[in-house]
């Protein structure tokens, strides 16, 4: 066991046979959920939250822009009637203080002068499952990863 994040080689896994079952094992699971996530983002329907809103793009693309209010509201609604959560519930998913869902009623209100911060924002469209967030992949990563 390492104390470190490492790139597993080809080469180790190769030499390690139960490894090698166990990983791809969890990379067919994984691609399963992967698919069916991927699924669900493109049948998701909404004229002001859609694929192509700003909104959900990632905080460092020139293109991104905070959610509006009902853009939070749409999500927050989401997943309270899909998914089954109370605001409270969301609250600590977001590791927030669910004391009266101040925080969440303070996003939602029409005479807020902030926008949600990116990280609760993104938080919640993961748990919406409107969001595909992946790993940054360095010039050094990319040649290793993407041959």
């Amino acid at each position: 066991m390492t104390d470190k994040i490492a790139m597993i080689t080809l080469d180790s896994m190769l030499n390690d046979c139960e490894k090698y079952e166990r990983i791809h094992a969890k990379l067919d699971e994984l691609t399963k959920l992967a698919k069916a996530h991927i699924k669900h983002l493109m049948l998701f329907s909404c004229d002001e939250l859609n694929i192509d809103s700003p909104c959900l793009l990632l905080a460092d693309d020139p293109n991104y822009v905070p959610p509006t209010k009902h853009q939070v509201q749409l999500v927050v609604d989401f997943l309270m009637q899909e998914k089954g959560l109370t605001k409270t519930d969301i609250a600590l998913k977001l590791n927030i203080s669910p004391k009266y869902n101040r925080t969440i009623n303070y996003w939602l209100a029409e005479n807020r002068k902030e926008c949600i911060p990116y990280g609760p924002w993104r938080l919640m469209l993961t748990m919406a499952g409107l969001s595909i967030d992946l790993m940054y992949f360095s010039e050094s990563v990319k040649n290793k990863v993407l041959r």
